[in-house]
């Protein structure tokens, strides 16, 4: 499911682009040195990663056991939020490489002073798709003891829903907006998510899995977060998932 959300956040081109750049030493260098969100996963420990976990709830050998069960989604979570940030990359360096390159050549930006906007996108869409577990980021009510069990059940569900809105409402890219308040120009091409292409993209991807999940049995539904909404539902009235009352 992460990766379609990336796939609607910038499109099949960029996250075809930002899937390359793993291979190549550029996209290598930017999310394993530049990256705020991959350093951060790197020095979350293991728990950190999990949506409404943290590490102060759980100690000695207990922690051990969870470390290793957590190994294989440790390894995902590494995939997702590479691949979410070089697309990321991938589709600021395009979009604004162009942009730079037709403003007066006293105005244009150096290539440093541009490349930590590429890193900035990068960022942005990693945060926005594989979402940030930490402290600083959770909302308040989490912060109290029903509320970090309560924020397990539900931190997924409501990044999630935060992405919708904002696709929904064509939210522009915020390094983008920087970039133009600092040059004075203008981004020809809209990213995705500032149409509806990221939303429509998103529905076609629903509807596909839909009808493989009635036809062929598999679970590709389960896959695309739409069972978001109503496992949200279901804790609002009550039913807690794995929780079953004899």
């Amino acid at each position: 499911s992460q990766h379609i959300l990336i796939m609607g956040e910038v499109g099949p081109k960029y996250f075809a682009e930002g899937i390359a750049l793993r291979f190549t030493e550029e996209g290598r260098k930017a999310v394993n040195e530049k990256s705020y969100t991959w350093r951060g996963r790197k020095s979350a420990k293991s728990a950190a990663t999990v949506p409404g976990f943290e590490d102060s709830m759980i100690r000695g050998k207990t922690k051990k056991v969870v470390d290793a069960a957590l190994y294989a989604f440790n390894k995902a979570d590494e995939q997702n939020v590479k691949n979410g940030f070089l697309s990321g990359y991938a589709e600021a360096k395009d979009l604004l490489t162009k942009a730079n390159n037709e403003l007066p050549e006293g105005d244009r930006l150096s290539q440093e002073e541009l490349y930590d906007y590429l890193v900035w996108r990068g960022d942005e869409v990693a945060n926005d798709t594989q979402y940030l577990y930490t402290k600083l980021n959770a909302m308040s009510v989490s912060r109290s003891g029903l509320g970090k069990v309560f924020s397990i059940l539900t931190t997924w569900t409501s990044n999630w829903l935060e992405l919708m809105i904002k696709w929904v409402s064509k939210r522009p890219s915020i390094a983008y907006q920087q970039f133009e308040k600092r040059t004075g120009g203008k981004v020809a091409v809209k990213n995705w998510s500032s149409t509806y292409k990221s939303i429509i993209l998103y529905m076609v991807i629903l509807g596909l899995t839909y009808a493989l999940k009635e036809r062929e049995r598999i679970k590709a539904w389960e896959y695309t977060g739409i069972t978001s909404l109503r496992y949200l539902a279901d804790i609002a009235g009550g039913d807690f998932p794995g929780l079953e009352i004899p």
